[in-house]
């Protein structure tokens, strides 16, 4: 993304807002993205330009500062006049195009008109664009002088269009007799709030920030202007080495006086209107029209402040969440709880089928002045929890405890609050369940699962685990009964597991009968993976008897056969796994996205970026409202950026950090869930980094450091995968050799030699080792790695002016690049091609872009036989025939960013 126009902002933009006193900036907002509009209005141009395009957009989306910034760019100040629209305008002949004459009086007579005529005419001799702003107020007698001048195919005729303001009729004709283009313009992607934030603020902005930024303004530029303007002037976002929140955003006064001054010009019906639509968040027409009548409907369309969806049964929601909290910050508490109850009443009445409904009125009805009967709590809460709703799980917990208080109450508040993973609801949790544990009797039936669950909280949730351990052996000590001892023992293994802590788990689960625990199974099996004891791991796998096989059973074998180097029987397994996995319960669910990854990441591992998107997305949007929706978003993020999409791995990877930001940090120790994600929040920082074209050894050092960790805590796997991508990228360390020779022995299987083998003969410069690892990668099926094996033994035999055995390799290198989608950027060569001179590598560089001889010759102040002969040197020495071959190997020869 570029701007458009990028002013040098102040060293600081507090300082720029408390030297005004005001929560304006001084500097010029500055206008990112837009890319493909201005494009398009650039091949209008050349192309004439003659007819007139239209650009569409709601408040604030920036499409008069598009028109005036394109048209300033584009056009010198005598091929360009701008004029505005107004509804007085309207109310006049002529009153929109008699700012071309510089004419501002009032009279309504055509004495103008042919003044503005000549000027019209003199812009089109000049090939020039006339803009007209706001033309949804143009009036009759100037759209017809515009019908003329679009007849006349002379002037250019560019206007923009508000499409939350009625349009006149004037303009509707102008449209309709002439096929003008359109172009609507939408909100800002999250990654393009995210860069205009870093401009506009000059720095780097924290992830949770921009996520609320996005999250508030819908990616309205208009409203992400006045929400930073606003918090700067008040201190509520703050530069500490990156700009934070220190506290909620603050709307600015110019932002609430916009939308007030929309609604009330609203009659008082439609007012009420909104403020229902603003209580519900959204409606079908049929509910909407129990509540309100027709006209007041149509009023708010056609003011733009209610969205209506045709396709979704005629859905009317606020045009944007900001209309929402300024009519309810405004509306007294009692009119709103009078608002939810009315909602309640009204889809009760339409007598809804379905849990959806049900829900619905319950979470009205929390809001109201009448709360829910205990056992529509109970329900509710428990269908909340099985669609992930988990706000409203808590919700109905909090009631249901705070009415009867017992274990039964508070375990099942603490399940949504643990799920829903943040900060406050995390330290609720112990609260919680620590008030509840102070009252049960050391006999309670329901205590082991309390421990359990709270041990799991302050290990996994706050990062507590010492305080976790304690806790469990206290009551273990005191327990006579031993399936209740191994009940408490099993959650105190649980809580190192699902701490990143495999090799503690294992040694608690080897001293219980895992067979008398209903998750005891479940556990051993995560643990071996987590410890990376792969063969050991499917062995279990497959001693477990096909009767008693576990919906999980299957999606497990499907990862322990593709990480042991059994491609196409992980395949096999996988699509199974996905075929066979009903999703009716939380672990049902967790096993088919579980395929959902192993068969994402055997595309992967074939080369097929673009196939493994789609199991990817599908398993993020799964855990959508989940704490480990970062793993599925982290690979999301890696996917994207090997199949070249890099806004998508941006996205991805500003998903993956705003939800990391908003979990607890823990105050005693790493927190569990970070732990337990770290290898996948660090292949999508690395390859992210990559794509971007960042340097390979950044890449390297962010996978290194994880493995690092990884390997303190005993993830022998994972470890072993982040070395491996971190010698795929360059960086081979003679430690880190020897570290995944240690692991090899430990995973087992056929690929995690290999990556080792790989390590090895890089650091030894062995090309004829690599070529074999290669073949053999091959044999697996894993076209990733063996592309990776076969570029380094291409570039290594060109370092070491081997051309026989680069000219073997290229070719083994070009069949297998042939099987991949991966963007050139992606295709990391471990050395660069050094038998090259820096002559040879500027002209090859040239070539590889396309140019011709007698072009580079020209570039370079060289002679054309200079660069044939130069070229023919290259072609030697790389074993290639000619150019198309170098331009499939430019990203070589380009040049190293300063």
């Amino acid at each position: 993304m570029t701007a458009l126009s990028e002013p040098s902002p102040p060293a600081d933009p507090l300082d720029r807002a408390a030297a005004r006193g005001s929560s304006r900036p001084t500097e010029p907002w500055p206008f990112i993205a837009r890319e493909f509009e201005r494009r398009y209005l650039d091949d209008w141009l050349a192309a004439g330009p003659a007819g007139g395009v239209v650009l569409y957009g709601g408040v604030g989306v920036g499409r008069s500062t598009l028109a005036r910034r394109w048209i300033a760019t584009s056009l010198t100040g005598e091929r360009q006049r701008i004029v505005r629209c107004t509804r007085a305008s309207s109310l006049l002949p002529l009153g929109s195009l008699r700012l071309l004459i510089g004419d501002t009086r009032v009279e309504a007579d055509h004495t103008r008109l042919p003044a503005i005529e000549q000027a019209l005419r003199e812009l089109g001799q000049r090939n020039g664009v006339l803009l007209v702003e706001d033309a949804q107020w143009i009036d009759p007698a100037s759209g017809h002088l515009l019908r003329r001048i679009l007849l006349e195919e002379a002037t250019g005729v560019l206007l923009t269009v508000s499409t939350t303001a009625p349009t006149s009729p004037a303009l509707t004709d102008l449209v309709k007799e002439h096929a003008v283009q359109s172009l609507q313009l939408g909100p800002l992607a999250v990654d393009e709030v995210a860069h205009l934030l870093e401009i506009a603020l000059a720095g780097p902005v924290d992830a949770e920030m921009v996520g609320l930024v996005f999250e508030v303004s819908e990616g309205n530029p208009l409203f992400v202007r006045e929400l930073v303007t606003a918090s700067l002037a008040t201190g509520a976002i703050r530069l500490d080495e990156v700009w934070t929140l220190a506290r909620p955003l603050e709307l600015s006064t110019r932002l609430t006086d916009l939308i007030f001054e929309r609604i009330d010009a609203l009659s008082p019906a439609a007012q009420q209107t909104l403020r229902i639509v603003a209580e519900a968040g959204s409606l079908e027409l049929d509910l909407l029209l129990a509540l309100a009548a027709p006209e007041s409907i149509a009023e708010l369309e056609l003011a733009g402040l209610v969205d209506a969806d045709e396709a979704s049964a005629g859905q009317h929601r606020s045009a944007h969440t900001l209309y929402e909290e300024v009519v309810l910050a405004h509306t007294p508490s009692v009119e709103r709880r009078a608002t939810c109850g009315r909602l309640a009443d009204a889809l009760e009445r339409l007598d809804r089928p379905g849990d959806g409904p049900f829900l619905e009125v319950i979470r009205w009805r929390l809001g109201s002045l009448d709360a829910p009967a205990a056992p529509d709590l109970e329900r509710a809460q428990a269908l909340a929890m099985a669609v992930h709703d988990f706000d409203l799980a808590a919700e109905c917990g909090r009631l249901l405890w705070q009415r009867f208080g017992t274990p039964e109450e508070a375990l099942a508040l603490g399940d949504a609050l643990f799920a829903m993973h943040s900060r406050d609801s995390l330290v609720e949790l112990e609260e919680v369940l620590a008030r509840c544990q102070a009252t049960m009797a050391p006999t309670d039936a329901r205590l082991s699962e309390l421990i359990g669950l709270r041990a799991l909280n302050l290990g996994v949730g706050i990062g507590r685990i010492d305080d976790a351990r304690d806790l469990i052996e206290q009551l273990i000590a005191g327990v006579s009964e031993p399936a209740e001892a191994d009940r408490l023992a099993m959650a105190l293994g649980a809580t190192f597991l699902y701490s990143g802590y495999p090799d503690r788990a294992l040694e608690v689960f080897a001293k219980i009968d895992l067979e008398q625990q209903v998750l005891g199974e479940l556990h051993w099996c995560n643990a071996l993976w987590m410890a990376g004891r792969i063969a050991e791991l499917q062995a279990r796998l497959a001693s477990t008897q096909p009767r008693g096989r576990q919906p999980w059973t299957r999606s497990a074998e499907a990862a322990c056969l593709l990480y042991l180097g059994e491609l196409d029987a992980a395949e096999v397994q996988g699509n199974a796994s996905l075929a066979h996995v009903a999703v009716t319960s939380t672990r049902t669910r967790f096993a088919y996205l579980e395929a959902q990854l192993v068969v994402g990441w055997l595309s992967m591992m074939r080369g097929q970026s673009q196939s493994a998107l789609p199991h990817f997305a599908t398993a993020a949007d799964a855990l959508d409202g989940m704490a480990l929706a970062v793993v599925p978003l982290s690979h999301l993020a890696v996917a994207a950026a090997h199949a070249g999409d890099l806004r998508l791995a941006h996205r991805s990877l500003l998903n993956v950090e705003v939800l990391k930001s908003s979990l607890h940090e823990g105050g005693g120790g790493e927190r569990g869930l970070d732990a337990i994600t770290l290898h996948a929040v660090a292949l999508a920082r690395a390859w992210v980094a990559v794509a971007e074209g960042r340097s390979n050894a950044e890449a390297a050092g962010i996978l290194q450091t994880a493995a690092a960790q990884l390997g303190r805590r005993g993830e022998r796997l994972n470890e072993a995968w982040l070395l491996h991508e971190a010698v795929c990228l360059g960086s081979v360390r003679a430690g880190d050799v020897v570290r995944l020779g240690e692991l090899e022995g430990e995973i087992g299987g056929r690929l995690a030699p290999l990556w080792s083998a790989h390590a090895a003969a890089l650091l030894d410069q062995d090309v004829s080792a690599l070529s074999l690892v290669s073949d053999q990668l091959l044999e697996l099926g894993a076209v990733r790695d063996a592309v990776r094996s076969a570029w380094s033994a291409w570039s290594l035999g060109m370092e070491g002016g081997r051309s026989r055995a680069s000219i073997a390799s290229l070719a083994q290198l070009q069949a297998l690049l042939a099987r991949t989608d991966w963007q050139p950027s992606l295709r990391p060569p471990t050395v660069a091609a050094g038998s090259l001179t820096a002559r040879e590598r500027e002209v090859a560089h040239l070539a590889a872009l396309g140019l011709a001889s007698k072009e580079i010759a020209e570039t370079l102040s060289l002679s054309t036989r200079t660069v044939d002969n130069n070229l023919q040197r290259v072609y030697v020495k790389l074993g290639v025939s000619g150019r198309r071959a170098l331009r499939g190997l430019r990203t070589l020869f380009e040049p190293d960013p300063a």
